[in-house]
């Protein structure tokens, strides 16, 4: 039995850009998130590979899985969509967040002195070192011992030679450190001075929290006022996938599968829902469930998702892109998340050594 047209046409987005949503380096978007509009989507996500996830390390909101991150996503999605222009968008979020926000916020003047910091630490540091040595080698040939006094033992041949060599590696360590998770460029952020700005990200995420909990409740009672209504269970699975409720979104589906007779489509969604429950890996139930689903529906395109996602949790790269690339074959090429899937196939292709361009030529 095949879902009624009106539920199909409610889930048509969500059934693909949910399982694309599985967890994959660099990839956060959860798909409640996702604009049906391709168009706008593409822009959300070059918006969001520009903005700082706030409360992260050097970290794009499209990166991460943060709240904050979270909620900055679906306010650049909701400026989209009500005709605010990527230029519009940028200039409201750093009126409210400052230029923090942005990955590369314009260079000051004033910022100038902390690219040159580390390496006038590091000489300054060579430098002291030096002055010490020559100040105890001059020491050494006019100071004269008293013969009463006490001998002093001789430093080992090699002691001299060890400290200065471990002080020149702790300041290139910090040098080092610097460099991979310091930015020079961004003016200082203390946390004393962002009170007012963490209090408003904070403000946002209670409220999209607030607003989750009541679309659950609302959709929770009308999946219990029509417990024969196959849309009001995966409405209710929605929400509950939104609003973090695993529990509820798993037991939503098992309903929604039970007046289905187990459609695949929706046998595919619950075995997205555990992976998701298991922070993101494909677990040995999830498999079984995707192995049956595939028997029955070669393209059923979720489950052959999680499919290439579970392969590629082996580190068997190759077949991840097999089956991703089988995946973007089935796929209309205007759909939303071909985008997304096309990052997932180059990064599988990168982590494996493959040439994605000799496997595409080879699949004809």
């Amino acid at each position: 039995m095949r879902l009624p047209r009106i539920i199909s046409a409610l889930w048509c987005v969500a059934a693909f850009s949910m399982v694309l949503s599985a967890p994959l380096p660099a990839v956060a978007v959860t798909p409640e998130e996702m604009l049906a509009d391709p168009a706008l989507e593409e822009r959300a996500r070059t918006l969001s590979k520009q903005l700082r996830c706030l409360v992260c390390q050097n970290q794009s909101i499209d990166d991460s899985d943060a709240d904050l991150a979270r909620d900055l996503r679906v306010e650049v999605r909701r400026q989209l969509s009500t005709g605010s222009s990527d230029a519009e968008i940028l200039a409201n979020l750093r009126d409210t967040y400052g230029d923090y926000v942005l990955l590369n916020p314009p260079v000051s003047p004033g910022t100038y002195v902390l690219w040159g910091s580390p390496v006038f630490i590091l000489l300054a540091g060579a430098a002291i070192i030096m002055a010490g040595r020559r100040r105890r080698e001059d020491a050494g040939g006019t100071v004269t011992e008293d013969p009463a006094a006490p001998l002093a033992m001789p430093l080992p041949p090699g002691t001299r030679r060890t400290a200065i060599a471990l002080g020149s590696l702790v300041m290139a360590v910090s040098l080092g450190l610097y460099l991979m998770l310091g930015r020079a460029d961004l003016p200082g952020q203390p946390l004393a001075g962002r009170g007012a700005e963490l209090a408003a990200a904070a403000d946002a995420s209670n409220a999209q929290t607030a607003e989750r909990k009541a679309d659950l409740d609302e959709a929770r009672s009308a999946a219990a006022a029509s417990p024969d209504d196959v849309g009001a269970w995966l409405r209710l699975a929605m929400a509950a996938a939104a609003a973090g409720e695993t529990n509820t979104e798993l037991a939503a589906l098992e309903q929604a599968e039970q007046l289905t007779k187990g459609d695949p489509a929706i046998r595919a969604m619950r075995a997205e829902a555990m992976s998701r429950a298991a922070d993101g890996q494909v677990t040995i139930p999830a498999r079984e469930l995707i192995a049956d689903i595939l028997t029955e529906d070669p393209s059923e395109p979720r489950a052959l998702f999680l499919s290439g996602l579970a392969a590629y949790q082996d580190e068997n790269f190759g077949a991840a892109v097999e089956i991703w690339l089988r995946l973007q074959s089935l796929s209309a090429p205007d759909a939303p998340w071909m985008a997304l899937l096309a990052d997932n196939i180059a990064d599988a292709a990168q982590a494996g050594g493959i040439d994605l361009d000799a496997v595409t030529a080879a699949r004809g």
